[in-house]
């Protein structure tokens, strides 16, 4: 018995299908990636709705320990900070240049973990996913 799902699953594939046959410039390409992307959205929001809330408790979980991962690497503050502000001009200089490189190696997959946990917070499942 075909569900919504899979009625969409096969549209995503005809689409993917066409999109090989036609050309990279056609001017129908944008609206059939658009179209597909719609159709992805509302598959994985489908998909979702039909975990069990047990997983998405698991999910968030790891994910925050993630989080708590990347940021225990961050320096708080280094030994010039805590004992030699005397000495120095700067003494944050050291911890300052450790995190800004940090920051830059971990920025996008701590933008993706905040999405994704904003989006796992907002989960409701449905009365009858059991």
């Amino acid at each position: 018995m075909p569900s919504d799902i899979d009625d969409i699953l096969n549209q995503i594939m005809a689409i993917s299908e066409s999109l090989g046959a036609i050309g990279q410039d056609d001017q129908a390409r944008v609206g059939l990636i658009e179209q597909r992307e719609r159709l992805r959205a509302e598959a994985k929001q489908i998909g979702a709705a039909t975990r069990h809330p047990r997983s998405v408790e698991t999910q968030i979980s790891m994910l925050e320990l993630r989080l708590e991962e990347i940021r225990g690497k961050f320096v708080a503050k280094g030994y010039a900070e805590k004992h030699l502000t005397k000495g120095f001009s700067d003494p944050g200089a050291y911890s300052a240049t450790i995190n800004r490189m940090l920051e830059e190696e971990h920025a996008s997959e701590i933008e993706e973990i905040q999405a994704l946990l904003t989006e796992l917070r907002a989960f409701t499942p449905l009365e009858n996913a059991d």
